[in-house]
């Protein structure tokens, strides 16, 4: 297991939003419709994530780092600190929407 890290939203907002921008191609790319359920993993501030919600999709974000993911709960978002690699494995009904990289996807069972 890899060590967690720590990282300040603020300083993250300002030097880093690239990472969310570039995101949006991905969100693109995947065309989530309402109602699906979407697991977004490394989610930092929730900038993607609040995109995500805002097209009706049902988001739970994760990621290891407490003050991105206060930054996150600040947007209203289910936000959550976790290490991914302690994440159960086989959830099939989630689409699975890393902000850092597409792991594949699933139809809603719902």
């Amino acid at each position: 297991m890899s060590a967690l890290q720590s990282w300040d939203p603020t300083s993250y907002a300002r030097n880093a939003r690239f990472v969310s921008d570039l995101g949006s191609a991905v969100v693109e790319l995947l065309a989530p419709r309402p109602g699906e359920r979407i697991l977004d993993l490394g989610c930092g501030d929730g900038a993607l994530t609040k995109k995500l919600v805002d097209l009706g999709c049902e988001v739970v974000a994760v990621d290891s780092s407490a003050p991105q993911v206060e930054a996150a709960r600040k947007l209203g978002l289910d936000a959550h600190v976790i290490d991914a690699e302690a994440l159960p494995s086989g959830k099939s009904s989630m689409l699975c929407s890393a902000t850092r990289s597409c792991t594949g996807s699933s139809e809603p069972t719902g």
